[in-house]
């Protein structure tokens, strides 16, 4: 049950990822759709939240970026963070992200803490900053209870319209 609830966090890590580095182009509108998992992968489900099986890693909190209208981009290079523990316990996130768009945008940023020297997400938090001024620089973080230690913090940021806002 973990590998499934492992694939399910991947699946959307690399969905998420793939939109980090330009716009949805595609004429269907919403957000784009995730790349259908490797042969053989396992279909997503719920996190199982029983012990985790001898070597997997244990799973936290998995919030997922809100979808964005036609026309998001992804904005990394405007995203700056300034702390990310990866120690178990407690944990908060914290840095800036610059609106470097014409426009006011919506920006939604997602923090995933992986294990060490693995793809593996060991938890993931999300944060929105709605209509964000072009040019301005708002403070964001996200904090949750990291299950284990991480061996690093990976960012996913895009910005454009929240879908129904």
């Amino acid at each position: 049950m973990r590998q499934i609830a492992r694939g399910a966090v991947m699946a959307a890590v690399l969905a998420l990822l793939a939109g980090c580095t330009g716009s949805d182009d595609s004429s269907a509108g919403g957000s784009p759709a995730a790349s259908p998992p490797a042969a053989g992968a396992p279909a997503a489900s719920a996190p199982d939240t029983g012990a985790p099986a001898s070597g997997e890693p244990p799973a936290g909190e998995v919030q997922t970026l809100p979808e964005l209208e036609e026309g998001w981009e992804g904005i990394l290079a405007d995203v700056t963070v300034g702390s990310c523990p990866t120690e178990a316990g407690q944990v908060t996130a914290e840095g800036t992200v610059v609106n470097s768009a014409d426009e006011t945008r919506d920006i939604a940023i997602a923090i995933s803490w992986n294990a060490p020297d693995s793809t593996d997400s060991l938890m993931q938090l999300a944060v929105t900053e709605e209509d964000v001024p072009p040019g301005e620089t708002v403070t964001w973080s996200v904090s949750g209870d990291l299950p284990a230690d991480a061996g690093q913090c990976v960012v996913l940021a895009r910005s454009g319209a929240l879908t129904g806002s």
